[in-house]
């Protein structure tokens, strides 16, 4: 099965460092995404889908700026990928010219384009304007650099106007690849460009029950929708089966006060798990890593606790884990040397013929001494 990233993987293989260019609007802006797992607005979508491919083939990847978005497992001696991403303003000129010489400035193997272009909702462009806006900006990235692959994607949109988008998208990918939205099958590739493939992520969120729940206002994700968009593309651009993820992890360890404590939290995915806390909070002095599901630290209160996580991978349902239980106090041991306020729990030069008394809080009675 021929994918567009086989040039990628190939790259890898060999040990090459390879960069993924993300270019459009208001979608590779992440506007809407005002998530808490560490890839809210600005790294959106872009962040998660370079954490899950850093996931899948234990490479590192960074940002443009060298921001880490995933650390292999291999170390500095892994594979290297750049996923950098550049915005362009919603118009014709943007997507024609004036975006070009930045994006594409440093070679990039794929690009891939968010193709909603906010001309089209304010009505100043047309289904066949789109198109050929979309085509100049392939063909003046293909002569600029002839040999990489480039990847339009549709957006989902059900606010007003959702047809005037989906008649434009639809046009365009037709031009393209020669299918109108929805594709029989996500992922097309030109018939007359083997460089050219097409992506029809509107399924990824018109395929969910409910499709305005994961949209913050009919037309950009929230932060659940970019998830799922984000997971779902790395279904379809690796050829990877993702299913719900079920956590195994039911109980945790013994928890006491003072006491350092790591737990990694464990669920079956075919993709990588983001962990989140959503009901109650964690015991004080731990903390829950959101990629590898350790909790860690060392607990400060004893008591009980009681707190539910979420798995997600971007396939509904996600999975949820609540945890009971009590955090034992500090032990009383009085054959260790401490002193806790008018306390001493080892007599120093001295013997007793009988043992003395020692009490949880206050002093410890001597009973008759041998002199």
């Amino acid at each position: 099965m021929t994918l567009p990233t086989d040039v990628l993987l190939a790259k890898i293989a060999a040990g090459l460092g390879t960069r993924i260019t993300c270019v459009g609007d208001s979608t590779v802006q992440g506007v809407g995404d005002f998530g808490g797992d560490g890839f809210a607005f600005a790294t959106s979508w872009i962040g998660r889908l370079a954490a899950f491919i850093g996931a899948k083939l234990d490479i590192n990847v960074t940002s443009q700026t060298g921001s880490s978005w995933y650390r292999s497992s291999l170390g500095s001696s892994a594979p290297k990928m750049v996923m950098a991403n550049y915005s362009l303003g919603g118009t014709t000129t943007a997507y024609q010219t004036a975006g070009i010489p930045v994006s594409l400035a440093v070679r990039p193997d794929i690009v891939l384009i968010r193709s909603g272009l906010n001309d089209m909702g304010l009505g100043a462009l047309t289904p066949a304007q789109l198109s050929t806006a979309m085509q100049t900006f392939i063909s003046t990235a293909l002569d600029k650099w002839n040999d990489i692959v480039i990847i339009p994607m549709s957006n989902y949109t059900y606010g007003t106007p959702a047809a005037t988008y989906l008649a434009g998208q639809s046009r365009m990918m037709n031009d393209l690849v020669g299918q109108s939205i929805p594709f029989t099958t996500p992922l097309l590739q030109s018939p007359s460009n083997p460089l050219v493939w097409a992506l029809d992520l509107r399924q990824a969120i018109a395929n969910t029950s409910t499709p305005s729940s994961y949209m913050s206002d009919g037309l950009h994700p929230n932060a659940a929708g970019y998830r799922l968009e984000a997971t779902w593309m790395l279904g379809q651009l690796f050829a990877t089966d993702i299913t719900p993820p079920t956590i195994t992890t039911s109980i945790l360890q013994p928890l006491a006060v003072g006491v350092g404590s790591g737990q990694r939290l464990s669920a079956t995915s075919t993709t990588p798990v983001t962990w989140t806390v959503t009901g109650g909070m964690l015991p004080g002095g731990l903390t829950l890593d959101k990629s590898s599901g350790l909790l860690a630290g060392t607990p400060t209160n004893a008591g009980s606790y009681d707190f539910t996580v979420n798995a997600a991978n971007g396939n509904l349902p996600d999975a949820t884990q609540r945890y009971t239980g009590t955090i034992a106090g500090i032990a009383v041991d009085p054959f260790t040397a401490r002193t806790s306020g008018n306390i001493r729990y080892r007599l120093i030069d001295q013997f007793y013929p009988i043992t003395p008394k020692v009490k949880a809080a206050g002093a410890f009675t001597i009973i008759k001494p041998v002199n």
